[in-house]
This record gives structure tokens, C-alpha cells and sequence, in this order.
């Protein structure tokens, strides 16, 4: 694959490790992790299993999921966020005392900091 002579130029110069999933009509056509995960214990990047912090550029990632969502009338912009979280995640939300709105996350202007909150949605809707 021609990326992969472009990866190379990066992982271990600016970066230690990535990914990289290739989907094509819902099937995976090409799924490869380059570099370490683990710098320390040198476990390399394994695109299955392998959790990135996630940063500026997932955002457009997890705004086109929750849209996807909306499309499929799992998740309604307007109702109160809390509504799709579990429990245990609005436990630690009990100082907000206002309702907050998917649509006010993505907007930002919630007041809450983003990676609070959709994280978790993703593991709980269905």
C-alpha cells in the first residue's frame, strides 16, 4: 500500500504509534497499526484492540456518529444529554444543576468539558 511508505516518515520521528481502518460498505478492507502503544513496554499498535487519547480531529468523528444516531432515531439533539448516559456517569454529573443538550455539547456551550460525556454515550447506545 502506498501509505505506508508515508506512515513510516512519521512513526518514531513525530509519533510512536497509529492506526490505520479502511471501511468500505460497512466491511474492513484494510486495518494496520504501525509503531508502539506502549513506548515503555514496546507493545506495538494493534488497530482491534489498541485505545487512542482522542484530540481536536476525533471530534469531527464523534459528531458524525451522533448524527448517524439522530438519522437512526437512537438519539434526539435536544433532550437532555443525561438521559443517554448511564447511571454511574451521571452520578458525577450532579453538580450541573440545569438539563444539557447533545446539540449544547456540540455547540459548546454547555459548560461542561467534552470528553465527560461522549465517551461514554457510545458505550451504552445500542
Amino acid at each position: 500500500m502506498r501509505g505506508n511508505n508515508y506512515v513510516k516518515n512519521y512513526i518514531g520521528v513525530t509519533t510512536p504509534g497509529a492506526a490505520i481502518v479502511i471501511v468500505k460498505n460497512d466491511k474492513i478492507i484494510f486495518s494496520k497499526g504501525y509503531g508502539c502503544a506502549d513506548l515503555e513496554n514496546k507493545i506495538p499498535v494493534n488497530p482491534q484492540r489498541t485505545i487512542f487519547e482522542y484530540g481536536s480531529i476525533s471530534k469531527l468523528f464523534v459528531w458524525t456518529s451522533i448524527m448517524q444516531l439522530v438519522e437512526q432515531g437512537k438519539l434526539d439533539l435536544d433532550t437532555d444529554a443525561r438521559n443517554y448516559l448511564p447511571e454511574e456517569i451521571n452520578k458525577t454529573l450532579v453538580k450541573f444543576k440545569h438539563s444539557f443538550t447533545i446539540r449544547e455539547l456540540m455547540n459548546y456551550v454547555a459548560g461542561l468539558v467534552i470528553y465527560l460525556i461522549f465517551l461514554p454515550i457510545f458505550r451504552y447506545i445500542k
